[in-house]
């Protein structure tokens, strides 16, 4: 039986971006996005928040949100896929992914 890490597809960077969690309704939750790479990220909550399965993350400098699917928690840690969605903000939402992914190369 193979582990999540075995199945990732891509290389997730070892980062410590302050960053915020988006759910509907609520006010913006802190974060610190502990690893991440074009598709997901690792994410750390500071309190055992109960977060849904689909909330947007906001990195430093970031144009919007990304959105983000819960592929695992583990305590505080919430592994998460960013969630590309089709439609009018499909292009916008792309450029923040964009935008995750210089972060990988200013970290490097």
């Amino acid at each position: 039986m193979s582990s999540i890490f075995d199945r990732r597809q891509t290389d997730r960077h070892q980062v410590a971006l302050r960053a915020m969690v988006e759910v509907l309704g609520r006010p913006r939750l802190s974060c610190l996005v502990c690893n991440l790479s074009h598709v997901g990220a690792l994410i750390e909550m500071p309190d055992r928040n109960s977060l849904p399965s689909m909330f947007g993350l906001l990195l430093p400098k970031s144009p919007l949100p990304i959105a983000c699917e819960v592929r695992h928690t583990s305590g505080h840690s919430y592994g998460v896929t960013f969630v590309r969605k089709f439609g009018l903000d499909g292009a916008a939402e792309d450029r923040a992914i964009e935008h995750a992914c210089s972060l990988l190369t200013r970290a490097a």
